[in-house]
């Protein structure tokens, strides 16, 4: 039966604790009854409330009465001289001190089954230690002889052994537990029952000078079926009537706790990678920093001995090695380049499926077996890095220890974001390649062209070739408002109404006034680009110049006419007049004047005029 006094608790204690431990006695007792409350082995907690003074003083008295009884003390929130530390008069578990907001009825569930422990671990020996005292010697007892029908029956494990470590017995909880067999077992040395690297220690602790009373150590090894197996060693001496002594050894089955603590730990140590990972990645440094970053992440929480990235050459379908931490950081070598399908890297690549190996050594060439042994490497990990079905690289570790296949999953967990980061960069330098390709296109063309947004016209890029044209500087006509429409002719003001808000694509002539005052002819293509939903996103334009074609087509015109007035002129004299408007009126000119050379007078005589 399990117990619970309460000691000055409030009312609402005792029925949460009724409520929540439905198989515990819950008694209410005051400070003084606890000496008789004592005297029941059972499993118990004291719970002190906050209307108890100096419950220290309590615990220090429980103490010395030599009852080991846990107890847990309520802090009263409204004093403002806490108690002195009652955690400090005894280590470990058997206090505790609690808040009103804490979950009182878990923390006495932990405990009383702290406490059930304990009680029968002193069954088992009290039970042990009785048998041997109405036994002849444990020499001629064996199995259920030895423990009788209580210990054999217990619950946790139990074995004898003799000075020199050798099994003389046990109970059926320890042959199911360690798998041991009569007649067998008998004799065998119990160090055998645990793997080699650990029999060393194991035998130390067996060790008649380091046997102590009540010493624990925890053993890991594998059953006869191959699971793996944790258990806690606690060692008694018990003595026999002919003062012989004998070592028990109590074993506890800690496999569950054991394996979902390292399940816990696993956890936090993927999640610690994920996000050290993922900051390297998200970081603005250069994309070998990240990949290095990355390594040396794997490495310190995989304990890895050496980590690499490679990045695929997708035109030469080669692995480079891009990133190392470990033991070579590195990146030239032989591995530095790695074609797909060669070796464990390139199969990785090749088949897009992970890869883990505890037995590098079998699998590796001549030179890579040196290579690894003189290392002391013994296990291989690799991990495709894909991205929207594209692979990008590969992904591996190398270790001197076997590897968990919860390896695998961690790297799972990092690799999609090292492959995410990795094509995102790849993008990013073909943007730039692309912007640096189309702005030195833009730049080598001899034309001017702009972009600028679609509802007030702001320019926002202006090729270098308008300053080269028009001489007026590329940051005016980025920084100043209708910077445009206030350099057009005035007779062609009226063709740019529209400008940057055409209906799609439109096409037009206009005369521009450059800054030394020159007039410019220009072509224009203004179109509309618009995003994925539609909208006009901005307007970009394309100016030609035409002026040299424009004069050309004038000049022409003007010759054609001038030709025509001398053909139909009568004598040069009425032709002249006529030869100047013509070209005045073609080639746009607002004044001309011909002087005729009097060879008798030696004077100019003015024959026309567009202008007075």
């Amino acid at each position: 039966m399990r117990r619970v006094a309460l000691v000055g608790c409030a009312v609402d204690v005792e029925s949460r604790l009724r409520h929540a431990l439905s198989d515990v006695t819950v008694e209410v007792l005051g400070p003084d009854d606890l000496t008789g409350w004592l005297g029941n082995d059972d499993p118990a907690v004291v719970v002190l409330g906050p209307a108890v003074d100096n419950a220290e003083r309590i615990v220090q008295r429980l103490r010395l009465q030599g009852a080991r009884l846990p107890c847990v003390v309520l802090r009263d929130a409204r004093r403002s001289d806490p108690a002195s530390t009652v955690l400090s008069l005894m280590a470990g578990e058997d206090v505790r001190e609690l808040d009103a907001g804490q979950d009182l009825p878990a923390v006495i569930a932990g405990m009383l089954a702290r406490a059930e422990g304990h009680h029968r671990y002193r069954a088992t020996l009290s039970a042990v230690q009785q048998q041997l005292d109405v036994a002849d010697t444990i020499r001629h007892q064996i199995g259920d002889r030895l423990f009788g029908d209580f210990l054999s029956h217990a619950p946790i494990g139990a074995v004898v052994l003799d000075d020199h470590g050798v099994l003389r017995g046990w109970n059926h909880r320890a042959g199911r537990l360690l798998d041991l067999a009569e007649p067998e077992a008998l004799g065998l040395p119990f160090a055998e029952l645990f793997p080699e690297p650990d029999r060393p220690r194991l035998r130390a602790l067996l060790g008649a000078s380091h046997a102590e009373e009540g010493e624990e150590a925890l053993f890991e090894r594998l059953g006869s079926d191959g699971r793996f197996q944790a258990v806690e060693l606690n060692l008694q001496r018990v003595t026999d009537p002919a003062g012989e002594q004998h070592l028990l050894v109590v074993v506890r089955d800690l496999t569950v706790r054991v394996l979902a603590q390292r399940e816990l730990a696993e956890r936090t140590r993927q999640t610690s990678l994920a996000a050290e990972v993922g900051a390297a990645v998200a970081s603005s440094d250069p994309l070998p920093e990240r990949l290095r970053r990355c390594c040396e992440a794997v490495v310190g929480r995989l304990d890895a001995a050496l980590a690499r990235i490679w990045v695929l050459n997708e035109a030469s379908q080669t692995l480079e090695l891009r990133a190392s931490a470990g033991m070579y950081t590195h990146l030239d070598g032989e591995s530095s380049r790695i074609p797909v399908s060669s070796g464990r890297v390139g199969q990785v690549a090749a088949t897009r499926r992970p890869h883990l190996s505890n037995a590098l050594l079998g699998e590796l060439w001549r030179e890579d077996r040196e290579w690894a042994r003189s290392e002391g490497v013994v296990a291989f990990a690799g991990y495709p890095l894909v991205s929207q079905d594209r692979l990008v690289g590969v992904l591996a570790l190398y270790a001197r220890h076997l590897l968990a296949a919860s390896t695998i999953e961690a790297l799972e967990m990092i690799a999609d974001q090292i492959a995410v980061g990795i094509a995102e960069d790849r993008l990013l330098r073909d943007l730039r390649a692309a912007e640096s390709r189309y702005r030195h296109l833009v730049e080598d063309v001899e034309a001017i062209v702009w972009e600028a947004h679609p509802t007030t016209g702001r320019f926002s890029f202006v090729s270098p070739r308008a300053e080269q044209l028009l001489g007026y500087p590329v940051e005016r006509w980025l920084a100043e408002p209708g910077f445009l429409t206030g350099i057009v002719h005035p007779e062609d003001g009226h063709l740019l109404t529209t400008v940057g808000l055409p209906a799609e694509t439109e096409q037009r002539e206009y005369r521009l006034r450059a800054a030394d005052g020159r007039v410019v002819w220009v072509y224009e293509v203004v179109s509309v680009l618009r995003d994925a939903d539609g909208e006009a996103d901005r307007v970009r334009g394309v100016m030609v110049d035409l002026t040299r074609r424009k004069l050309e087509e004038r000049r022409q015109t003007a010759q054609y006419a001038v030709t025509r007035v001398l053909t139909d002129a009568e004598n040069p004299k009425t032709a002249f007049p006529a030869v100047l408007r013509v070209l005045g009126e073609h080639l746009g000119i607002d004044a001309a004047a011909l002087w005729l050379l009097d060879g008798r007078r030696r004077r100019l005589s003015p024959s026309w005029r567009s202008r007075p």
